[in-house]
Order: structure tokens, then C-alpha cells, then sequence
């Protein structure tokens, strides 16, 4: 599925890039970026370099979290072993009687909410408040703390079949 838009400026916004940063990166003109987030275009140039060679995605966050520029820590439902990101991610199994099928990412004082079930799966809600960004950084804490640790034999499997 090609996102939208509002996906495109919500991504953008979780990376910490401005509408130069995506274009340059893109090899797109910053009015082409606008144009899309805007008015709902779809460009497959802006994301289909990471589709075609996903190990750039990859490097370029094993190295933001070598850095210590990006902590990454997933909630995987209980037994999950489809861990795309162990390259670069933390990962814990919920139980599955707790598991749902959303997540948030919070980064500064922004948090964006994304359901996968949604209708037009994934949809993104980004909010501009601090408050709801710690909140929510917060409650993830303490789900973090009471979520199983994957076993480490299932993260090294993965993280020679994503590599």
C-alpha cells in the first residue's frame, strides 16, 4: 500500500527532518515534497529506495542508535519471531491477552498514534504536545518492565535473516 500524504509528513516528522532534509534524501525538489504532503500525491520516489534496498533503512538506524541519537524498543505479541528490525531494535513479548494491534512512536514533544487495522491500514495521527508524549512514554515504561524478553536464541535468528 502507498502511503499518503499525512503518512509522508507524519514519517517525516518522526525522523526530525524538514521538508529540505526529505527532499535532499529523496533526490526530490522540496516543492515536490510539498506537493505531496499537501495535496495527497503519491510519489514512489520518495520511499521506493528503501523498499529496493531496505538495508539502507537498516544501516542508517543501527547507526542513529550506535550513536545514541534514537533508542528503539518494539512490543511484539507473545511468540512473534518476524523481527525485521533486530539489527537496531530492543524487543519484548507482550501476552497476547494485552497485545494490540497499534503503536506510537514519541520523540520530543510529539507522538504520533498508528493503527494497523485501521480502514487504509496504517493510519497516523501525529499530536504536537508534550505532555501526551510523556504520558504515553510513561505508560509504554511500565508495559516495557512487565513484557517478557524474547529469548535470545529467536533475535539472532532474526537478525541473521534480516541482515
Amino acid at each position: 500500500m502507498t502511503p499518503s500524504g499525512k503518512q509522508i509528513r507524519a514519517a517525516r516528522s518522526l525522523a526530525g527532518w524538514e521538508r529540505t532534509d526529505l527532499a535532499k534524501k529523496a533526490g526530490l525538489s522540496s516543492v515536490t515534497v510539498r506537493y505531496i504532503e499537501n495535496a495527497g500525491g503519491q510519489d514512489t520516489r520518495l520511499y521506493s529506495k528503501y523498499r529496493k534496498n531496505p538495508h539502507i533503512h537498516r544501516n542508517r538506524m543501527t547507526n542513529l542508535v550506535k550513536e545514541g541519537k534514537v533508542t528503539v524498543r518494539f512490543l511484539v505479541k507473545e511468540g512473534d519471531d518476524h523481527l525485521p528490525a533486530a539489527a537496531y531494535a530492543q524487543f519484548k513479548w507482550e501476552s497476547e491477552e494485552s497485545f494490540v494491534p497499534t503503536s506510537f512512536y514519541a520523540f520530543g514533544d510529539c507522538l504520533a498514534l498508528v493503527s494497523f487495522v485501521h480502514e487504509r491500514p496504517p493510519y497516523v495521527v501525529l499530536l504536537k504536545s508534550g505532555p501526551f508524549a510523556e504520558v504515553y512514554r510513561q505508560a509504554f515504561n511500565v508495559m516495557w518492565e512487565k513484557a517478557r524478553n524474547v529469548p535470545p536464541e529467536i533475535l539472532e535468528k532474526a537478525r541473521k535473516t534480516h541482515a
